[in-house]
């Protein structure tokens, strides 16, 4: 699991085991506490491949002192249940509200963490890389590219970004020639 995916979400759970047949989840609290104050306009997240995907919490039941029966979106069967067992299910940690990630972004992107995944290019369309991830350096903050040569870190700075094209998941960057 990446870990720079992981630093600003908060372990809640672990998927126990299937409920039925038609998706429904058991899992394990790691704190009661959780249990009532899920907020389910919020979603929950579950590492796939160390990227984490977010689903949103359908319905929930308490089950005894530290497990709740929930149901998931896109959790549908057995199937679907099965493959997510054994799996931490983490929340966003609430924001301390020092700082707003748009300020350094900009580009319409408010969250940094949206961009994993999505095709780096340069200003001429040729592709840099794929963004696996993005790390929060004070006042710095840089995104994780993996390119041909490997896993290099890039500040994610207004000043380098020439275009985002959200729908297309392509992010254009001028970035300086001794960071790649």
């Amino acid at each position: 699991m990446s870990e720079a995916g992981k630093k600003d979400l908060l372990k809640i759970a672990r998927v126990l085991k299937a409920d039925g047949t038609e998706g429904g989840l058991i899992l394990s609290l790691y704190d009661d506490i959780f249990s009532q104050n899920i907020d389910l306009k919020e979603p929950v997240f579950v590492f796939y491949d160390g990227l984490p995907v977010p689903f949103y919490i359908e319905s929930r039941e308490p089950k005894g002192e530290a497990k709740i029966k929930v149901r998931l979106t896109d959790i549908r069967d057995l199937g679907d249940a099965e493959e997510i067992r054994g799996r931490d299910v983490f929340i966003l940690k609430k924001s301390n509200g020092n700082r707003n990630e748009s300020e350094f972004i900009g580009n319409g992107i408010s969250d940094p963490e949206e961009i994993t995944g999505w095709t780096v290019t340069d200003p001429g369309g040729k592709k840099i890389g794929r963004i696996t991830g993005f790390e929060d350096i004070p006042g710095n903050p840089c995104i994780y590219i993996e390119t041909d040569n490997g896993q290099k870190m890039v500040p994610l700075n207004e000043d380098l970004i020439t275009a985002v094209n959200k729908e297309s998941g392509i992010i254009s960057m001028k970035i300086p020639e001794g960071l790649l």
